[in-house]
Order: structure tokens, then sequence, then C-alpha cells
């Protein structure tokens, strides 16, 4: 009896650190308002290079902005080779912010934002 109590509590606590451990690392990885970018993309990038660093600290004020500009520079940015895959993930985080400034601007009639629009759609 005292080896199945111990086998079932033992499964509960396994059972209780694997679905904190699953709603952790979703949490982390969600998308970001436009406000939080910069804090984001600054915790990714504070080891990078200078020159990398300050790059994304302009996407991630430009996205804070709400630049409709700020989708096609993350994008870019993205695409550097030299980025880990956390730096990426930090900057994915902030590109649905960026489309929907990109999109507001669109739609008010900005046809630099319906350029850079239709140029992340083609590059999907």
């Amino acid at each position: 009896m005292k080896r199945r109590t111990i086998f079932a509590l033992a499964a509960t606590g396994i059972l209780t650190l694997c679905g904190s451990a699953c709603r952790k690392s979703t949490a982390a990885t969600g998308a970001v308002t436009a406000d939080a970018a910069p804090q984001i993309v600054e915790t990714a990038f504070q080891s990078a290079d200078s020159a990398i660093r300050a790059e994304a600290a302009s996407v991630a004020a430009a996205t804070r902005l709400q630049d409709p500009m700020a989708l096609g520079a993350l994008t870019q940015m993205q695409q550097r080779p030299e980025l880990s895959a956390d730096q990426r993930i930090a900057l994915g985080r902030c590109l649905p912010a960026a489309l929907k400034a990109a999109r507001a601007a669109a739609d008010r009639g900005d046809t630099k934002a319906a350029e850079a629009l239709k140029a992340y759609n083609a590059g999907k």
C-alpha cells in the first residue's frame, strides 16, 4: 500500500512540474504588445555586438511607435545569419504588433505601409 501511495505522489509531482513548465514555455514565446517590444528585444540582444544591438533597438522602438515600416525592418533583421535562436524568437514576438500597425496604416491609405504588407505576404 505504501508503495502505491509513493508512486502516486511521485507521478502527481512529475505531472505538475511538466504542466507548469509547458505553461511557462508558452507564455515566454507569445506575442507582445507594441509597448513591450523594446524590453523584449533589449533582453534578447544584451550580449550582441553593439551594431546589431543598436539595429535591434531601432526596430523595437519603431514597433513601439507603431511605425508601419517596422514590419520590413523586423523581417529583414530576422534573416541575419548571425542571430541566435533566442534573438530570432524575440523579434518574432514583436512581429504581430508590427503587422497590426502596418495594416492600420494601410487602411488609412498609407501606400508605403501597403507595399510593406505586400512584400511581407510575398515572402511568406
